[in-house]
């Protein structure tokens, strides 16, 4: 990996190398995150190798190409390393699925929750603060660091919406993104990291002294 001085003033400025190294410390957090929640639910749950883009200000929303479909959102603010934020959404039919799960014991349920049931949001949210502990367990353990997750904050409602709330007033940012996926449920989330340059030389310089 290049020297801290090497290390560059934007994400956008980063090399092949460099976000393959933010690339592989994303893969430790959704390992840790698989294998919590798929003990969690009782299921086997799969995540994709974590994507690496980079956002200009103000336009994440579109580089991760989200529409207005319907979404059950939680974000978080990270503490122990500067300039990052987490958002972990479902899909309708994820989102159903996990609730079922959690809230059935583990029996499968076609229809979905009512979406204005205190129940129905607070399972969901446990279960978005349950995938980012551990991500960030991971994470953390790759680096040496103690990264924590602030109090959940919920949206439901259109995904651009819940994005652009997320990281509103973000610069430009690197974005680490894995896709969920639940048993016959190819697409049920997604966990979005994005950091912006303080977290990025911080996370690179961590993970260079282990």
């Amino acid at each position: 990996m290049a020297t801290p001085k090497a290390l560059p003033s934007k994400p956008s400025l980063l090399s092949g190398e460099q976000l393959d190294a933010l690339r592989g410390l994303a893969a430790h957090g959704t390992s840790e995150s698989v294998r919590t929640l798929s003990a969690l639910l009782g299921a086997q749950v799969e995540g994709t190798h974590p994507r690496a883009h980079v956002a200009p200000r103000g336009l994440i929303h579109k580089v991760l190409a989200v529409g207005n479909e319907e979404t059950f959102a939680t974000h978080f603010e990270i503490e122990g390393a500067a300039g990052i934020r987490q958002l972990i959404h479902f899909t309708k039919t994820g989102a159903t699925l996990m609730a079922g799960l959690l809230l059935a014991a583990g029996k499968t349920v076609q229809t979905p929750f009512d979406p204005r049931s205190s129940v129905y949001v607070s399972s969901l949210a446990e279960a978005g603060n349950v995938i980012i502990s551990a991500y960030l367990n991971g994470v953390g353990a790759a680096v040496g660091r103690k990264l924590v997750c602030s109090v959940p904050h919920v949206i439901e409602g259109p995904l651009e919406g819940a994005t652009r709330t997320a990281f509103a007033e973000m610069d430009e940012v690197v974005l680490l993104v894995t896709d969920l996926r639940l048993p016959g449920v190819r697409a049920a989330g997604r966990i979005v990291t994005a950091i912006e340059e303080g977290g990025v030389r911080d996370l690179l310089l961590s993970a260079r002294s282990r």
